[in-house]
C-alpha cells in the first residue's frame, strides 16, 4: 500500500487547509478547516504506512466533527467527552502497536501525547486562547513527523501549521490593538 506520491499530494492539500484554519476568525470555520486538514493527513499517513498516526488522525476527524457540532450549538464539550477522545487515542496506540503490529514504537508516544493534548485543547471555545495553547501539541507533532518519518508535505504541513498559528496570533493581536486605539478628534474652534 506504500505510495509516497499519493502521500505527498494528500499532505499538500492538508497544508492548504491547515494554513487557512489559523487565518479564519470564527471557531466553526477553524474546526472545518482543521477537519479537512486532518482527513488529508490521515490519508497521507496511510500511504507511508504510519498506521497508528493514520488511525489517530481518523479519531481526530471524528473528534473535530463532534466539537464542530457542539460549537454550532454554542456549547463546549464537557470534560468527559474530551477524556473519551483522549482515551481513544491511548486505546488506538495499544491495539495497533502492541496487539496488531506487536511493535511498541516509542516514537509514537510523541504522537499519542499530542493527540491527547489536541483532545482537550480543541474543546476550548475561546479562539484566542486556543491559538496560544495549540503551539505545544503542534510542535510535538512536528518533531514526531520529522523523526517518524512522515512524507515531506506532512512534515511541512505541521511546520506551516505552527508558523500559521504564530501569524494568526500576531494578526489577532494587531486587530486587538487597532480596536483599542481611540481616534483623536480635533475640536473645531467656535466662532465668537
Amino acid at each position: 500500500m506504500y505510495n509516497y506520491t499519493v502521500s505527498l499530494l494528500a499532505g499538500l492539500v492538508a497544508i492548504i487547509f491547515v494554513i487557512a484554519s489559523y487565518l479564519v476568525t470564527k471557531k466553526s470555520r477553524f474546526l472545518t478547516c482543521q477537519t479537512l486538514a486532518i482527513l488529508f493527513l490521515s490519508v497521507s499517513y496511510l500511504f507511508v504506512e504510519q498506521y497508528f498516526a493514520m488511525v489517530g488522525m481518523a479519531f481526530s476527524v471524528v473528534r473535530t466533527i463532534v466539537y464542530f457540532v457542539l460549537e454550532t450549538k454554542n456549547k463546549a464539550p464537557n470534560f468527559w467527552l474530551k477524556t473519551l477522545f483522549a482515551l481513544l487515542s491511548v486505546f488506538a496506540y495499544v491495539v495497533i502497536n502492541l496487539v496488531i503490529l506487536k511493535n511498541a514504537r516509542y516514537i509514537d508516544l510523541l504522537f499519542l501525547s499530542a493527540n491527547v493534548m489536541y483532545s482537550y485543547l480543541f474543546g476550548i471555545r475561546d479562539l484566542k486562547l486556543l491559538r496560544y495553547l495549540m503551539l505545544v501539541p503542534t510542535a510535538v507533532t512536528s518533531i514526531y513527523n520529522v523523526i517518524a518519518p512522515a512524507s515531506l508535505f506532512v512534515i511541512i504541513s505541521y511546520i506551516f501549521e505552527f508558523f500559521a498559528n504564530v501569524v494568526g496570533i500576531i494578526k489577532a493581536r494587531i486587530e486587538e490593538k487597532k480596536e483599542q486605539i481611540i481616534p483623536f478628534n480635533k475640536k473645531k474652534e467656535q466662532k465668537v
